[in-house]
């Protein structure tokens, strides 16, 4: 959500490195800080999804196939349809956008959930 706001700033910083290393260092200051939080959904969802601790394996396996699976559906959608079709800005926003539309809906059916009890 942040990147289209920075990512002017860091590709002007990187310029004076070369052609080489300029752009490694650019992918690194813009993606790092979101693929780090991504990075530590999974290990929080299986937390959540683990009921008991005998069980942790499989629910583990469960989620990272689900995962996979996600990936291999978002590569293939991101290749062939939106990357031709939209913007690689508008991309990064609908992204972003759909990431925190699931945190608020999920935060509304834990609190839905806590009601009830």
């Amino acid at each position: 959500m942040f990147i289209p706001i920075y990512d002017n700033l860091v590709l002007l910083w990187t310029d004076g490195i070369g052609f080489r290393y300029g752009p490694l260092a650019a992918a690194f200051v813009i993606f790092a800080p979101s693929l780090f939080l991504l990075g530590t959904i999974s290990p929080f969802a299986v937390k959540i999804y683990t009921k008991e601790l005998n069980c942790l394996g499989s629910s583990a396996g469960n989620l990272y196939a689900v995962a996979t699976l996600g990936s291999l559906a978002g590569g293939l959608l991101a290749g062939f349809y939106l990357v031709p079709n939209f913007s690689i800005s508008i991309i990064i926003s609908l992204l972003s956008f759909s990431l925190l539309f699931l945190f608020l809906l999920h935060q509304i059916l834990i609190f839905l959930k806590k009601g009830q009890q």
